[in-house]
């Protein structure tokens, strides 16, 4: 009984390499790989910062059925190239399958070897971001994602080399300005005057044009101190100014006609945390929500596309205007009383004459 069990499974495991072998993928036979040579490094302010003895590791893709979905639609390509730092939600939602994965050498040199089918689309996307000094400033440098059609590579075996793109990503404070109507609606809000105050000792310091702080308890008359203003999608942000890890406050101090500035708008707490292990900067947080870092000095589309997170301002509410009628309902009106003046008048005269009478005959 145990040798014809035996016989039996060592049987079914034979079939089972039988099946195997005859179904397995064309590409473990003969399909032909695609040599793919990846040659990255980051340029910052025009100058290429020596990257010697870092590694950098990027992944492959296979995004050939998320391509052929989007084949239709020109743009998807072009944008998909601006989601640095959102792209590893792409690839999470769509399912895509890991090809390879590989580091850069101390030349910034990496190579990859993928099936060279011309239905194939592959995605190449760096897995963390960079942390370099330049100039005393700490920045952070991230590949943008490239895509790559197979069949604009043709012949067996071919070499293709791919130059990186790398964007400087900057920890800059954002929102956006909204206000709420009498409807309900939400609309962007432009305009809107901000300053930025950092509290030290029970006071508050307001930082100035020169990146300075100053002292004031007129902020929004005071010239020395900065003015942040909402464009015209809401949007405000804080340029071209470095903060130091702390906690700070944007306070809204003048708001658009018919809007009230709400008390949460004169307080809006921006935390700024310090540089973590290994050279990592975390993302700044807007009243506990986590703001992504702009790319080449551009917020995300996806930031721009959901306005988040918003600041809001209630609508005034509006005095009930009183109704005039109009012309027509007017003149109907007048005729009526009119005519009720009329009738009271003639009822009067009646009574009048009537007493009269009385009096006359007695």
């Amino acid at each position: 009984m145990i040798k014809k069990l035996v016989i039996f499974l060592l049987s079914l495991c034979l079939f089972g390499m039988i099946g195997y072998q005859i179904n397995r993928p064309v590409l473990a036979q003969g399909q032909a790989t695609a040599e793919i040579t990846l040659q990255h490094q980051v340029v910052v302010a025009g100058l290429t910062v020596n990257q010697a003895n870092q590694r950098t590791r990027f992944d492959l893709y296979d995004m050939s059925q998320l391509a052929a979905k989007h084949r239709q639609e020109d743009n998807y390509f072009q944008t998909l190239k601006t989601q640095s730092q959102t792209i590893q939600m792409v690839i999470q939602s769509e399912h895509l399958v890991l090809v390879g994965s590989q580091e850069t050498n101390d030349s910034g040199q990496l190579v990859f070897h993928a099936p060279q089918a011309a239905d194939r689309t592959y995605l190449i996307v760096q897995r963390q971001p960079e942390y370099l000094t330049q100039n005393g400033q700490i920045y952070q440098a991230l590949a943008d994602p490239t895509v790559m059609k197979m069949s604009d590579y043709l012949g067996v075996g071919q070499q293709s080399t791919i130059q990186t793109k790398a964007t400087i990503l900057k920890r800059q404070p954002y929102f956006f300005k909204y206000g709420r109507t009498q409807n309900q609606g939400e609309k962007p809000l432009s305009g809107v005057i901000f300053v930025l105050y950092q509290m030290r000792q029970g006071e508050k310091y307001y930082l100035t044009q020169s990146g300075d702080w100053c002292v004031t308890n007129t902020p929004k008359q005071e010239p020395r101190v900065k003015k942040i203003l909402s464009d015209n999608q809401g949007l405000v942000m804080l340029h071209d100014i470095q903060l130091p890890a702390g906690q700070y406050f944007f306070e809204e101090v003048q708001t658009k006609p018919n809007y009230i500035i709400s008390q949460s708008a004169r307080a809006i707490a921006l935390d700024v945390p310090a540089l973590g292990d290994g050279h990592v900067l975390p993302a700044m947080r807007l009243n506990g929500t986590s703001l992504l870092q702009t790319a080449a000095g551009q917020l995300p589309n996806s930031v721009m596309a959901t306005a988040q997170p918003r600041v809001m301002n209630e609508q005034k509410q509006q005095p009930t205007p009183t109704q005039l009628p109009e012309t027509g309902q007017a003149k109907a009106m007048m005729s009526l009383i009119g005519l009720v003046i009329l009738v009271i008048s003639m009822l009067l005269c009646a009574e009048l004459y009537k007493k009269r009478g009385i009096n006359h005959e007695k």
